[in-house]
């Protein structure tokens, strides 16, 4: 997107202060306290596009107000923002469908831009409130450059325009896109008068002939329902062992079945039958607006877009997919001219059309396990699924719809609100107690560790402490909240600053379970008396004695540890004691796992020797510099003058993941190791060098008793990991060259990971690995960098395969071999290395 200009306005008492950020210039404009010369820049700068960094607090309010009164107390409306200002979206959105969280809350104030969490610093003087607002602009520009925000933006500006929306839509979520696309108009009526019903032409002659009492039947008990004044009490229909109960939003619950594995069933197959975009394929496909609607075919396009984009696997299809399926809301408000409501009949179309589906599909044996108005689950015989198939797509094509047929693997169903399912191929849908909605990384509706921990319990059998000690172990805090949005009756609330008391001005909370001792700044709010005091409502129903929901937007974090795991297991355990299945999936016992990680250079393969060591430097370097140059290049480069690989691996043990082209490139020149040179040479001779690397991986000698090894590991159980110091595009070429790679599977390696010389680095790779305390994990290596898992609990097993002397740090945390034999050939020595490990811990 070009020329954006973010902003961020904040207040202090009666200053104000706004920072305008050019996301393509990286220039920033900061304007303080004065109205006259914050309109001559919104006038000069009218046709850019504005992004708001906290729009849903109301800083385009604030903004409007300034520029029509001069201060920040004026009343406006929608009308005074989109005349007065320029384009103004709202960044949330794309990220948070319904903008449901205050995005400055959210990023600015806990992230860094190496995603570090640091202390929120509350801007008292101008100064440093100016300062603070640049802060959030970069950071809000760092966060624009994600993909799928930019995808969102893109996408609104670009429909806004082809359908040559007002300019208000910009300000539009996507149901009032939708609804500003169709030309719908909500009528001032009241909403409970008698309403007229009216059911797709196709779908009823499709019913007619399928001439069945109990689709009759149901037909007419649910036009009589959603005709009254939906005042009765939801009605039930049993179909097999399926109780389906209605209301006005449709079916409300299914089959009660908490756990279902296809694997047992050898005879039977679930199919997930999903209709896309329901609403828009019966409004359109069927001509059910025509005459209702102004733009029907603009509609129609958008859903065929969205079709189409599917097809092509483009994420861009998950915006026409809110766009398509947001509307059903303002449909229930919405009246035809002949009084007929369109959401209510929107809602009758779908249900009676799973049902002639399912009636259809009786033929076959199949079974109903669950039903909403735009898809259901069935279970039926493997030998009908082509069958069933070809009646899905019978029935589409007479009523001109689309639809997906997927396998599922397994179901944990509790009713249609609350369930997690897990396709063929292992992706999930889950609601309810499993995630209320689909999680993202930079919003969790719920307690997302909770959800995941849930997920994994009764999918896979992992016990919810493994998963939640994982999620610990990768340090992401954000997992862990409570995302909880301030009431206007709340009291007000005081944070102490050097002495001081000041205003805390959140509309969102962010709520963790953690220890008393941990609270390092608490809030405050005013006594029956009016003086302030520490605020511990939160302390009672829903922490444990002894816990507190901390309101993280105060100066200091905690830390990741001073979270206990057990109200977290206690919140798993109120959906686990609600719903015990009675069918346990075969569960995973923490020690049940053995993994070996290993080393690869000087380990299993031999070393480069210093002639092939030069060779490739000389290889990747050739021509770029002259050649007198390139022996004290290569000296500086990897010799005792410079060993300027050794400084950068010390780099990648601070920062994950530092290992990459671009980043080994700038260190060297940096460094300045190829003197005059650009920094496209020292990118290219990174890029040659690793090349000539990975090809010189061909020409080293393994150990001879490696293989062995494998193969005894392997018949033990094993699982072989390697965590390595270099890069995995040359490590993975050293495997090929052997076949090792039949053994190692997974490489942890420089390029995403920690040097492995980082206890975080190991910490790391044990939660990226779902390695639990209780495994019987082993390492085996060479030498020093192989030593650091003994802090872990985690035995070193040393091989000195050259004779050499062992330094002091092997002899005294390592356990010394001269071969692998001396493993494979003892049958005692894997079981002594575990009852010691056991002993000690």
């Amino acid at each position: 997107m070009k020329n954006v200009l973010f902003y961020k306005l904040k207040k202090l008492n009666d200053k104000w202060a706004v920072v305008f950020f050019n996301d393509e210039t990286e220039e920033y404009k900061v304007i303080k306290d004065d109205p006259e010369e914050l309109k001559r820049f919104l006038d000069e700068n009218k046709e850019s596009v504005l992004i708001g960094a906290n729009n849903y607090v109301g800083d385009d309010i604030l903004l409007t107000s300034l520029v029509k009164y001069g201060n920040l107390t004026g009343e406006v409306n929608d009308d005074d923002i989109t005349e007065l200002l320029p384009i103004t979206l709202d960044i949330t959105q794309g990220i948070v469908r319904n903008n449901l969280i205050d995005f400055h809350n959210m990023v600015s104030s806990l992230w860094d831009t190496n995603g570090n969490i640091f202390p929120y610093e509350h801007a008292i003087h101008e100064e440093d409130m100016v300062n603070q607002l640049v802060k959030d602009v970069n950071l809000i520009k760092l966060f624009s450059e994600h993909p799928e925000r930019n995808g969102f933006l893109n996408w609104k500006l670009n429909v806004i325009k082809e359908f040559n929306l007002p300019k208000k839509a910009y300000h539009y979520s996507y149901g009032d896109i939708m609804r500003e696309i169709l030309g719908l108009r909500i009528p001032d009526t009241d909403r409970r008068r008698k309403r007229k019903i009216s059911i797709d032409p196709k779908l009823e002659s499709a019913i007619n002939e399928k001439n069945d009492p109990f689709l009759n039947d149901l037909l007419e008990k649910l036009k009589e329902y959603y005709q009254s004044d939906i005042t009765t009490e939801k009605f039930s229909v049993k179909i097999g062992d399926c109780v389906v109960k209605f209301n006005e939003q449709g079916i409300l619950g299914s089959m009660e079945s908490d756990y279902i594995d296809t694997s047992k069933h050898s005879g039977y197959s679930y199919l997930y039958i999903d209709f896309n975009s329901f609403g828009p394929n019966i409004l359109i496909n069927n001509n059910w607006l025509d005459k209702v609607a102004k733009h029907p075919l603009k509609y129609s396009e958008i859903k065929d877009r969205r079709i189409a984009l599917k097809e092509q696997k483009n994420i861009e299809q998950l915006y026409y997919k809110y766009l398509l399926n947001s509307g059903l809301d303002y449909l229930n408000r919405v009246y035809t001219k002949g009084g007929v409501n369109v959401g209510l009949s929107l809602t009758i179309t779908g249900v009676m059309t799973m049902m002639l589906l399912y009636k259809n599909l009786e033929a076959y044996k199949a079974e109903l396990i669950e039903c909403n108005t735009d898809g259901l689950i069935v279970k039926c015989p493997k030998k009908s699924v082509d069958n069933i198939i070809r009646e899905v797509d019978s029935l589409a094509e007479r009523l001109n719809l689309s639809c997906d047929v997927d396998a599922v693997n397994k179901i944990v169903h509790f009713d249609t609100k609350s369930y997690v399912m897990e396709f063929e191929n292992g992706s999930q849908k889950h609601l309810g107690d499993f995630g209320l909605f689909q999680t993202h990384d930079y919003y969790c509706s719920g307690i997302y560790v909770v959800e995941e921990a849930l997920r994994e319990y009764y999918i896979h059998g992992v016990p919810v402490s493994v998963t939640l000690e994982e999620l610990r172990n990768i340090n992401d805090l954000r997992a862990f909240q409570i995302v909880k949005k301030q009431k206007k009756n709340e009291k007000t609330k005081h944070i102490k600053v050097d002495g001081e008391y000041y205003v805390y001005d959140r509309t969102s909370l962010r709520l963790f379970a953690v220890r008393e001792e941990a609270i390092k700044n608490p809030l405050y709010v005013k006594n029956a008396k009016n003086k302030l005091e520490e605020y511990t409502v939160k302390r009672g129903k829903s922490v444990k004695d002894g816990y507190f929901h901390f309101e993280l937007a105060d100066q200091e974090l905690p830390n990741i540890h001073d979270l206990d795991l057990t109200y977290y297991i206690a919140e798993c355990y109120k959906v686990i004691n609600k719903h015990p299945m009675k069918q346990v999936p075969e569960i995973i016992i923490p020690g049940s796992k053995k993994i070996c990680f290993t080393d690869i250079d000087g380990t299993s393969i031999k070393e480069k020797s210093e002639a092939l060591k030069r060779l490739v430097f000389h290889n990747a370097i050739d021509g770029m510099i002259p050649e007198e140059d390139i022996e004290i290049a290569y000296d500086l480069f990897t010799g005792i003058k410079g060993c300027y690989l050794v400084q950068f691996l010390s780099l990648c043990k601070q920062n994950k993941g530092y290992g990459t082209i671009d980043n080994l490139a700038n260190f060297l020149k940096e460094k300045d190791l190829f003197p005059g040179k650009s920094a496209r040479v020292y990118k290219q001779f990174v890029a040659n060098f690793l090349e000539e690397d990975r090809k010189a991986a061909y020409e080293l000698e393994a150990y001879e008793d490696a293989k062995p090894l494998f193969e005894y590991l392997k018949s033990e159980g094993f699982d072989i990991p390697s965590y390595t110091n270099w890069y995995k595009m040359v490590q993975e070429a050293k495997l090929e060259a052997h076949g090792f790679d039949k053994y190692i599977e997974k490489i942890y390696a420089i390029d995403d990971y920690y040097a492995k010389t980082s206890i975080k680095g190991w910490e790391d790779v044990l939660a990226s690995h779902h390695v639990s305390p209780d495994d019987f994990t082993i390492m085996i290596g060479n030498g020093n960098n192989d030593l650091v898992p003994k802090r872990l609990n985690i035995p070193s097993i040393i091989v000195n395969h050259t004779g050499k002397e062992n330094g002091a740090k092997v002899k005294e945390n390592g356990i010394i071999i001269h071969d692998f034999s001396e493993i494979y050939k003892n049958p005692n020595f894997l079981p002594e290395i575990e009852m010691r490990r056991t002993r000690k811990k």
